[in-house]
């Protein structure tokens, strides 16, 4: 999130397997089979596909990505990232609902 209010974000390379082409929630990673989940624990359970835990970072600038996984980010609100969505731009799983209920108020 940078000091405008807007999350950067960032687009899947077409050859992605699952969601190709889509906006994404972040460039970060899943917790593996074995690995420490921090009280694998989401409020949010019953409307989501997975148990998350989201942790937003403030920066004004765009993070470094990998461009065999993205092929671009950039910068919305949380409103305009909705709008955007719901014009048909296709967008990853759980992203808008996911923003929703963290900055739209449920």
């Amino acid at each position: 999130m940078n000091a405008r209010g807007e999350q950067w974000i960032p687009r899947r390379t077409l050859h992605k397997r699952r969601f190709p082409g889509c906006l994404d929630v972040s460039v970060g990673g899943h917790v593996m089979s074995g690995e420490s989940y921090v009280a694998a624990f989401s409020p949010f359970e019953q409307t989501l596909s997975a148990f998350m835990r989201v942790y937003e970072v403030r920066c004004d600038e765009a993070p470094a990505f990998n461009p065999e996984d993205f092929t671009e980010g950039t910068w919305l609100t949380p409103q305009a990232l909705v709008a955007r969505i719901d014009a048909g731009d296709p967008a990853k799983g759980d992203l808008r609902e996911l923003t929703r209920l963290l900055y739209l108020n449920g």
